[in-house]
């Protein structure tokens, strides 16, 4: 008998009820809502034209504020800061959306993004060292450091303050971090746990405009876009809202790497 290689899951005929309550839809787009869960017409509308959910931006991430005073401290008393970030999308998309976002506001900052082959995923000490020889005195993580216990202990040894943005699981023990910014750390109340890196970036540089007029956090949402998409995370409710937001500035937003890419790709102008 051979291997199955598939199993097969076959769509579901759409129930009466939800035809009639779907019928603005055609039935090609019915099925794939109902596919998805989607059983009314609110719930389509809410799924296709995403609004912000009604406890945005009223909640933000824990120890958030902690995170904006040290960064703003660093600003002031003219320190380095470093922005370490990880080397796929979302990665990279966090790492330009804090380093450009904190050079708005006259932050000097080093990015790094860590050797994919060389040095692998997170924080890994000789990197650190690097950064100390270069002055650092804050160490901003983004997508990557919840677990990076012993690393972060480096970084304290050389005398860095670090805050850690993540959104991936913690484990047992958290980093000793000066601040920690990860949706699925168990005392947060934050209610989307599924941000992606870039999503927890995002909502730190919203924080921070609270503090500095001029920053704008919305000039970054084509990054957020992207990163979110590309890290696969679900796209519902904030997720969604926020990446039909970015959508739109990638169009409007005449940033040159995503204006290249999008040259590469041949869907300039579309």
């Amino acid at each position: 008998m051979p291997h199955q290689r598939f199993l097969w899951r076959y769509p579901t005929s759409v129930p009466e009820d939800v035809q009639n309550d779907l019928d603005t839809f055609s039935p090609a787009i019915q099925s794939v809502l109902y596919q998805r869960g989607i059983n009314t017409l609110e719930d389509a509308l809410s799924f296709l034209l995403p609004k912000a959910p009604g406890w945005y931006p009223k909640i933000n991430l824990l120890h958030v504020e902690k995170a904006c005073q040290l960064i703003l401290d660093s600003i002031q008393d003219k320190e380095v800061i470093a922005v370490y970030g990880d080397y796929d999308a979302d990665g990279i998309t966090s790492t330009a959306l804090v380093t450009l976002a904190l050079r708005e506001i006259g932050a000097v900052v080093i990015p790094y993004i860590p050797d994919r082959q060389n040095e692998g995923y997170g924080l890994n000490t000789a990197a650190i060292k690097s950064l100390s020889e270069q002055g650092t005195s804050l160490l901003i993580t983004v997508d990557n450091g919840i677990r990076s216990l012993e690393e972060v202990a480096c970084a304290n040894s050389h005398e860095m303050k670090v805050i850690i943005t993540d959104h991936h699981t913690p484990g047992n023990e958290l980093p000793p971090a000066a601040a920690l910014l990860n949706p699925k750390l168990p005392d947060d109340p934050y209610p989307n746990k599924n941000l992606a890196g870039v999503g927890v970036a995002y909502k730190l540089i919203c924080a921070l405009s609270k503090r500095v007029s001029h920053l704008n956090p919305d000039d970054y949402l084509d990054l957020v876009a992207i990163g979110t998409v590309a890290d696969i995370v679900p796209l519902k409710g904030e997720n969604r809202y926020l990446v039909r937001r970015g959508l739109s500035k990638i169009k409007i937003k005449n940033r040159q790497s995503i204006q290249s890419l999008l040259s590469v790709s041949g869907i300039v102008n579309r």
